[in-house]
């Protein structure tokens, strides 16, 4: 041990003593020092007997056990190499110990989102535009307040959306997953072709079933109507309502509201059960004994009320406000349609989802251009 100190001093005298050797140690809980030759040899001796062997020992758990720092400007020198690798791989122990103590706190954050905590959770907060935001308040009924909805037909150019592209268009995902589902079902059994000839088998029905009603709440008695073969159920379920409606005031006519900036062709504003109601005529296989089956309709009823009160339509047929609707299911099999009636009260309440939807149309329409 002895012969051992000894050359290790030998090799630290060897060095020029004339020159100030700056040398740093660093101890825990103590700041760093300046030393000179005499004093760094003292202490490199006294630091050798108290820790040389701990720093000659070859594991690791032990290296990073011991509370000796040290770094050294002295390359020569063995010893202080090795306590400044020894620095370094500590240092390097702390620096993964900080990122495991963040990924922990990300996970504990993600547990408090999981769990409700409300200082995780962000309010949802619209986004003010004033642009379009008079879209969400505007009345069903007729308002002789003015609006600047430049920045719509601007929007919208030559082409202004219909009512039936609106709805399609701000769909919820929930309805178009089903709607998806519907069309995949119906192609895995009738082919891509077969699936086809059914929209247009449709699309044919529906307007020879829309053109018929016209004719007869025209005055054509029903003996000379045109009714297809696939018609005469929904014929017969609707006969009994139309045999109701007193007067037919407008009927398949385009109606477009100027101040919000969309269009589009209603089926039949008439007065049915001693009131006036823009009729809205239906076809479908499955039973639809409430209004909640009816899916999106009443709101499309609701945006035709808002677009007639807002046009020339009511000062020319001289009318007063609509404020009533009525969707009418009628069933290939001929059984008895459902008549659901749409009071005032629900109709302000789907023209406020109208106006929701129509706002979000026109925002997706800003942010595209």
């Amino acid at each position: 041990m002895a012969r051992l100190t000894g050359q290790w001093l030998s090799k630290l005298m060897c060095s020029k003593s004339n020159l100030s050797v700056s040398f740093n140690i660093s101890l825990r809980f103590k700041t760093t020092k300046t030393y000179d030759v005499k004093e760094i040899i003292q202490l490199n001796y006294d630091n050798y007997n108290l820790y040389g062997p701990k720093l000659n020992r070859k594991s690791k758990k032990s290296e990073e056990k011991s509370e000796y720092h040290t770094s050294s400007e002295v390359e020569s020198h063995k010893q202080s190499e090795k306590l400044v690798k020894l620095t370094k791989s500590k240092a390097s122990n702390k620096q993964t110990v900080t990122v495991k103590s963040d990924k922990n706190s990300e996970v504990s954050n993600k547990n408090n989102e999981k769990k409700g905590n409300k200082q995780s959770k962000v309010p949802f907060q619209r986004k003010i535009d004033p642009a379009i935001d008079y879209i969400l308040t505007y009345p069903m009924v007729r308002s002789d307040t003015e609006v600047d909805n430049s920045l719509l037909v601007q929007s919208a150019g030559r082409l202004i959306p219909s009512v039936t592209r609106i709805i399609s268009e701000t769909m919820s995902d929930l309805s178009k997953f089903y709607l998806e589902r519907w069309k995949k079902k119906m192609i895995s059994e009738l082919g891509a072709e077969g699936f086809k000839k059914l929209q247009e088998e449709t699309f044919r029905n529906g307007s020879n079933l829309h053109a018929n009603i016209q004719h007869y709440l025209s005055g054509i008695p029903e003996t000379e109507l045109d009714i297809y073969k696939d018609n005469i159920g929904h014929w017969d379920s609707i006969r009994k309502v139309l045999q109701e409606v007193k007067e037919a005031v407008a009927i398949e006519e385009a109606v477009k509201h100027e101040d919000l900036c969309y269009q589009g062709k209603f089926d039949c504003l008439a007065v049915y059960k001693d009131r006036l109601c823009l009729v809205d005529w239906k076809t479908s296989k499955k039973t639809k004994p409430t209004i909640k089956d009816t899916f999106d309709n009443p709101i499309q009823v609701a945006a035709y009320i808002g677009a007639i009160n807002n046009s020339q339509l009511l000062q020319d047929k001289r009318m007063d406000q609509i404020t009533n609707g009525a969707i009418v299911i009628a069933y290939p099999d001929g059984q008895p349609a459902h008549v659901h009636i749409m009071d005032q009260k629900l109709c302000e309440e789907n023209w406020k989802l109208w106006l929701e939807r129509l706002h979000m149309y026109w925002k997706k329409v800003r942010e595209i251009k």
